[in-house]
């Protein structure tokens, strides 16, 4: 689900990396550091959707972060703008069943964020 461009793809790699960071750094009681890994997660993300708005990867990395992170009504919003971002079928599609595969599964992750 990645987008074409190597620049977006390392911004999306960031947003996993950082949120990776930022779960490690709060694990060990460093609050500061977290919010510091968070930040630039987010920042990442933001980088991302200027670069490619029409990819869900990055809105799924970052849906996924604050999902992961206790803050699953915030993720809504990330996971529905991932799952609009992804085809409702897979007709003409060169990799078929990968968008509808996605949609179930972040049709998954939008029913636990609200339960």
């Amino acid at each position: 689900l990645t987008g074409h461009c190597d620049r977006y793809d390392q911004l999306c790699d960031e947003i996993v990396t950082n949120a990776q960071l930022a779960a490690s750094a709060q694990k060990r009681g460093k609050n500061a550091k977290a919010s510091k890994f968070a930040s630039a997660a987010f920042t990442s993300f933001k980088l991302a959707i200027k670069e490619n708005d029409k990819e869900p990867q990055a809105y799924l990395n970052y849906a996924h972060f604050l999902f992961n992170s206790n803050r699953p009504l915030e993720s809504l919003e990330y996971w529905e703008s991932a799952r609009s971002r992804t085809r409702s079928s897979d007709k003409g599609a060169v990799d078929a069943g990968s968008d509808v595969d996605a949609r179930e599964w972040i049709d998954s992750r939008i029913k636990l964020a609200k339960y």
